[in-house]
């Protein structure tokens, strides 16, 4: 059986107990580097070592820069082109001898394309890349860089890298400290025969009375810094996890959606191997390649579950026509579908990160039936279901409120009960635990935030999900069954979500994803490349140009939580607007004085139409009531505020004075996304087959602008003048077109060379018309990690 590598060191030095001393200081090092326990004065010496970057008598520079060379080709580094530029930078200035170019703004501004006056303080990218970049290097000498003569680090605190030699351990450089892989290293056995990671690492020191000192140690050690792993830990429920994470996949492109087999022995996941199509792969756990179990490109393959017994995988399918439940063997061979699934409410998206709730399947206990979310009859809501896989009828199982969804259930061990997400509202939802037998519902939690995914703890008494309720991003927490207090399990990683365990096993399973998107300025005649106008190391959309074109609007989760932010048109002085810290908002629209901002917001669990003034102060809700109301706009004097709404039982488009009085409908199809025009006779708005539509603006029958086939990216278009602006095309590169309204012909003028921000509003069309915002996704990546229980 393969040995799991835990503190490096090779096979001859392990048979004969050499550098155990040096085992035990690693190990007291990462525990300082997790920040269990504080850095010691390290003394003299110490500072003189860490203060001469390469001895030459220690590591060439040629052998440094073959390492390097190594690192940039290896299946970890290839796909993170900002990561590589980032490790490039920092070795190759090291090298040089200038130390000076490794203060935190040079990088920000030579390798992360900041403006020269951008500011650490707001904008915390290198910080944030270089934790990335350090859990990079740590998965690269844990598999492909483990046989590698020079190990590269990056110390915390700093970005200034240092080199090690494991052949000549009396040269290292910088920290003393060996390569040390995450824990758990390369899964190279399956996780059930682990018995945990103290047995793991005295089976490693074969020394016993080396064994022993180190021990003794580390118990001191331990000891005084008890008072920090208590407050560290005492909020942990009773089967919490090892807060180190075991990487688990690191393949080209993204994995998601990872499901534990019944026995623990392997995982289904999601894998885009092949560019935009998403397929089902499943892995063992003790090693080897990924079987792939599909193999369709007319749709993409989502949301694998398995049977009881561990032989079929159930998936759904989803395409523009139809959605549908497949069942196929584990190992492979003939599909067979089991159901087709009326549901408008979740629309896949080309991007991991973009998924939210899971339609399903979801795989009872007995095997006799699968739990999918689907319309409930009307168009507005959509509930739980239950599927028979043999004799018996379909079952509506749960019954959400207009506008509510009910996402990602999970049958509980003893196939009593399931538990799912209730949605009232875009981001904004609870868990709640339904009855098989009944349907009787009872509320878990009360949040109103954000869940990505959810699933049964091991021992059937707790609920693990993934959420943003913290404020500071997602992480992995558990609520018990019983109704007491929320917990944090894990916040490890970038962003944790979809959590998968199963009865009995200690191995949580969970994607881990990370993405940049930023706004971009481009010429609308497109005679430049696109210029970086607004980032940060999170996420940026949904620019808008003020009516006078001084300032932009837009959305950022720079602060830890969506916000509304300003700018000035250079992108510079980025200033908060709204402290909701709560779920999702978006859909900016300036007045036409320039004084105040309209949008949405979820405070209360349900999407309202806000107004703030553009100087600062408290955000007004327009509208008391209790109904989806979402992706306001104004009418060009200023009276009035579009926007569509559910009151009336579907989405429809819209009216109310900013003054006060009832709102009129104007549409009689679902509308989104409204521009009317500055004559005020047309209204132009999206329907949710994505086409372009319009309507008289005192309401009338809406008309098919048919020379628009599609808005790419769901909502990237813009009105200005006698011009609709829109990005075209299913794939990536996107062309951004403008239709001329009077003579009814199509240009491309751009091209937006990445991915789109799906769902956000987030292409603005300066009022000059020379111009143009967008919103693209510069890095995404996601890959499968695992937690050990404790």
């Amino acid at each position: 059986m393969s040995e799991l590598r835990t503190l490096g060191g090779s096979p001859a030095d392990r048979r004969t107990g050499k550098k155990a001393g040096k085992k035990f200081d690693s190990f007291v090092i990462h525990l300082r580097e997790l920040g269990w326990i504080s850095q010691p004065n390290t003394g003299g010496a110490q500072k003189m070592a860490a203060t001469s970057s390469i001895p030459s008598s220690a590591i060439e520079e040629q052998a440094v820069r073959a390492a390097l060379t190594r690192i940039l080709a290896s299946e970890q580094f290839r796909r993170s082109e900002r990561i590589s530029r980032f490790l490039e930078y920092v070795i190759s200035h090291t090298l040089e001898g200038d130390s000076d170019s490794l203060k935190e703004v040079c990088i920000g501004i030579s390798v992360f394309a900041r403006e020269a006056a951008y500011d650490p303080q707001l904008d915390p990218i290198v910080r944030v890349e270089a934790r990335r970049l350090r859990t990079k290097l740590d998965e690269y000498y844990a598999k492909s860089g483990s046989d590698d003569k020079i190990v590269v680090r990056i110390p915390k605190g700093g970005y200034k890298p240092v080199f090690v030699d494991r052949s000549c351990a009396d040269e290292e450089v910088g920290e003393p400290l060996e390569v040390l892989p995450p824990l758990g290293g390369p899964l190279q056995e399956p996780l059930e025969s682990q018995e945990n990671a103290a047995d793991v690492l005295l089976a490693r020191l074969p020394n016993t009375r080396l064994w022993i000192a180190a021990a003794l140690g580390l118990a001191i050690l331990l000891a005084a810094a008890a008072p920090v792993l208590w407050r560290r830990f005492h909020a942990l429920p009773s089967d919490s996890y090892l807060p180190i994470p075991i990487p688990i996949t690191s393949y080209l492109g993204e994995e998601f959606e990872p499901a534990l087999s019944p026995d623990g022995a392997r995982f289904a996941l999601v894998r885009n191997e092949s560019i935009g199509v998403y397929n089902i792969f499943v892995q063992s756990l003790s090693g080897g390649n990924p079987v792939q179990l599909t193999d369709d490109h007319s749709g993409e393959n989502l949301n694998p579950a398995w049977s009881p017994d561990g032989r079929d995988i159930a998936f759904l399918r989803m395409t523009p026509e139809q959605t549908s439940v497949i069942v196929e063997p584990a190992v492979g061979g003939p599909e067979r579908q089991i159901a087709k699934l009326d549901s408008e409410t979740v629309v896949w998206k080309s991007d991991a990160a973009e998924l939210r709730g899971s339609l399903g399947p979801a795989w009872s206990p007995d095997g006799r039936y699968l739990a999918v979310s689907e319309d409930q009859g009307n168009s507005s809501s959509e509930g739980l279901t239950l599927i028979p896989l043999g004799f018996g009828t379909t079952r509506r199982l749960t019954g959400p409120p207009g506008g509510a969804v009910d996402v990602d259930p999970s049958f509980s061990p003893d196939g009593r009960s399931i538990a799912f997400a209730r949605e009232s509202s875009n981001s904004s939802a609870d868990i709640f635990i339904a009855s098989v037998s009944n349907g009787r519902l009872r509320q878990l939690t009360s949040d109103q935030h954000d869940i990505r995914g959810l699933c049964w703890g091991p021992d059937g008494h707790s609920i693990i999900f993934s959420s943003n309720r913290g404020g500071s991003g997602y992480a992995l927490w558990s609520v018990p069954v019983s109704g007491e207090a929320t917990m944090l399990l894990s916040s490890s990683g970038v962003q944790p979500i979809q959590p998968s365990t199963v009865a009995g096993s200690r191995l949580l399973l969970y994607a881990d994803l990370s993405q940049n998107t930023n706004i971009w300025r481009i010429n609308a005649a497109g005679a430049a490349k696109p210029v970086l106008l607004i980032g940060s190391s999170g996420r940026n959309n949904s620019a808008r140009y003020s009516q006078d074109g001084s300032r932009i609007a837009f959305v950022s989760d720079r602060s830890g939580n969506w916000e509304l932010w300003i700018s000035e048109r250079d992108g510079r002085n980025p200033t908060q607007l709204t402290h909701f810290e709560g779920p999702m908002l978006g859909s900016p629209r300036w007045s036409p004085d320039g004084t105040c901002i309209a949008f949405d917001a979820r405070p209360n669990g349900h999407s309202a139409i806000f107004t703030v003034s553009s100087a600062g102060g408290a955000p007004h809700r327009l509208m008391q009531d209790s109904f989806e109301e979402r992706m306001p706009s104004w009418s060009p004097d200023g009276k009035y505020i579009l926007f569509n709404s559910n009151r009336s039982g579907s989405v429809r488009l819209w009216r109310v004075s900013v003054s006060g009085g009832d709102p009129v409908r104007l549409t009689d199809t679902v509308a989104y996304d409204s521009f009317e025009t500055k004559d005020g006779k047309w209204i132009y708005f999206r329907s949710s087959a994505m086409e372009i539509w319009r309507v008289p603006a005192s309401g009338g029958r809406a008309q098919k602008i048919s020379a628009v086939q599609s808005v790419a990216g769901g909502r990237y278009f813009d009105l200005e003048g006698n011009s609709l602006y829109f990005a075209a095309g299913n794939n990536v590169p996107h062309t951004l077109d403008k239709l001329d309204l009077q003579s009814n012909k199509v240009q491309p003028i751009a091209v937006i060379p990445q991915g789109l921000v799906d769902g956000t509003p987030s292409l603005s069309v300066s009022p000059d018309g020379q111009s143009i915002l967008f919103a693209e996704i510069d890095n995404s990546g996601s890959d499968i990690y695992g937690l050990r229980r404790r």
